[in-house]
């Protein structure tokens, strides 16, 4: 695409995430890029029309089908449910181009594998933990020791989190995460949780509220845990990584977390016998919209509308397995790399 070519999208959803965060972060990259707001459709028309007024967003469509016919967008943002993200991006594909979906890939995992395998179309799956600038540094800095970490460990800890489905709707952002990080889980065990009842019938449709408990192996070798706990008096998402000579801890900063900062500490023993922790950790942006990831997403995102050969780093191809992981331990079933899904 022609580097000042216009940017045209078509906006699928009016949820709250659409209004708090994806719009948004377009409007600020307005400054740096040529993007032109085109349309919007919501399955409640009311909720899309309150949108276009407030983002200045000129067509509401009537039916998707009308989005999908469009001739002016040449791309799309799609934000909605993930019961119906299969069968969106399914109609959405008779007339294919370049988009940005919000997680999880869809409703379960066949329905992800499936997609991963119909479109090709470049996309990009809106992970943004993996497009935080603090979070990235980790990576590159894991990948520069002579071997890989041989434990990791994840947690999640929400306070009166009363969702029976925690791990598909946000605990997979944890799984995903360590996969960038780390590469595929080979195998994932749950473990049980013995003598914790936390079952919230009335609220929860009769589905039980459960704390979640998961070992790991990564193709690398790579051992670890993954702890998804609803019900705690802190909520907190940690990773954490133990190496012969190293140990790295990282506190997340999210709206919805308790903790004051956003914190990455990395201890060394050196050949001296002294444990350091790296001065060049780099300093954090200040903007939570960067610091957590958002702004580096659509940053990509708009790299791939302009030029589609533009790789990305979060997709329906790489992004696929999270879901599987997250659906199996939610059903208390061993996750094995090469199974497949049942059919959506």
């Amino acid at each position: 695409m022609n580097r000042e070519a216009p940017i045209r999208i078509a906006f699928v959803g009016a949820g709250h995430w659409m209004e708090s965060h994806h719009l948004p972060v377009l409007l600020r990259l307005k400054d740096r890029w040529p993007i032109e707001f085109i349309g919007i459709w919501n399955r409640t028309k009311e909720k899309a029309v309150r949108l276009a007024e407030r983002f200045g967003i000129p067509k509401v469509y009537d039916q998707l089908r009308d989005l999908v016919q469009d001739p002016e967008p040449n791309c799309r943002v799609i934000v909605v449910g993930r019961e119906v993200v299969y069968s969106i991006l399914q109609e959405l594909n008779q007339n294919p181009l370049p988009f940005l979906c919000e997680k999880p890939p869809g409703q379960a995992a066949a329905e992800a594998k499936a997609l991963a395998t119909v479109i090709q179309v470049p996309h990009m799956l809106a992970f943004n933990r993996r497009y935080a600038p603090l979070y990235d540094y980790l990576r590159t800095f894991l990948q520069k020791q002579k071997r890989p970490p041989y434990w990791v460990e994840c947690s999640f800890y929400r306070r009166a989190r009363k969702d029976p489905h925690m791990v598909v709707e946000s605990g997979i952002h944890g799984i995903n995460f360590l996969e960038y990080l780390m590469g595929l889980m080979e195998k994932v065990t749950p473990l049980p949780v013995l003598n914790i009842d936390l079952n919230q019938t009335q609220e929860t449709s009769g589905e039980k509220v459960e704390p979640r408990v998961a070992l790991i192996e990564f193709q690398s070798g790579t051992k670890g845990l993954l702890k998804f706990f609803p019900y705690t008096g802190k909520a907190l998402e940690k990773y954490e990584f133990q190496s012969k000579d190293c140990s790295v801890y990282l506190y997340m900063k999210q709206p919805f977390l308790d903790e004051e900062k956003e914190t990455l500490l990395i201890f060394q023993h050196t050949e001296e016998g002294l444990y350091i922790q790296p001065v060049d950790v780099p300093a954090l942006p200040q903007d939570p919209l960067l610091q957590q990831g958002f702004v580096g997403e659509y940053e990509e995102f708009l790299q791939i509308v302009r030029n589609p050969s533009w790789p990305s780093r979060s997709n329906f191809q790489n992004g696929w397995t999270s879901l599987a992981i997250a659906e199996a331990i939610e059903q208390g079933k061993t996750y094995y790399k090469d199974q497949e899904p049942n059919s959506p």
